[in-house]
């Protein structure tokens, strides 16, 4: 009986890989990855911080209208610029390195819970987190060397 069931998931997880089904269609579906946001990425760091101050007017817009469905776009555009300020020249220390690689860990996790609280509806969740969000952005701007 046990391998009967067992033959029987084989067969049809095969099948869904033969029609393009692949695993995703056994998970649950999020909605986006860390980088495949549309966001253009300004060339400097001073850019793409007034892009993200920019943003977060936006999401505290989306918050307040309580457009708690939307929030997870703008938050993941915010996630995004601040990724590429590893890449971008600046003049940070090894400790300014180390400092801002973990903002930009916690700003990942704040991101998606802004993501998961804003699907369920969650305004108080979602308001506790974006205030955490940016309370991480401002000390991200006070990390010394970060603008060149």
């Amino acid at each position: 009986m046990m391998r009967t069931k067992t033959m029987a998931m084989m067969v049809f997880f095969t099948l869904g890989l033969m029609l393009g089904a692949g695993p995703s269609v056994f998970a649950k579906q999020g909605h986006e990855s860390a980088g495949d946001s549309k966001v253009t990425i300004p060339a400097t760091v001073g850019e793409i911080l007034a892009a993200v101050d920019l943003q977060i007017i936006d999401l505290e817009k989306t918050i307040t209208a309580k457009a708690l469905d939307k929030v997870h776009v703008t938050a993941f555009s915010i996630r995004d610029l601040l990724l590429a300020l590893p890449d971008k020249p600046s003049a940070l220390s090894a400790t300014g390195k180390t400092a801002l690689l973990s903002s930009l860990n916690k700003i990942k996790q704040q991101a998606g819970l802004l993501d998961k609280y804003g699907d369920s509806g969650d305004l108080a969740q979602t308001k506790a987190v974006f205030a955490k969000f940016k309370d991480e952005i401002e000390k991200i701007k006070q990390i010394p060397g970060l603008k060149p």
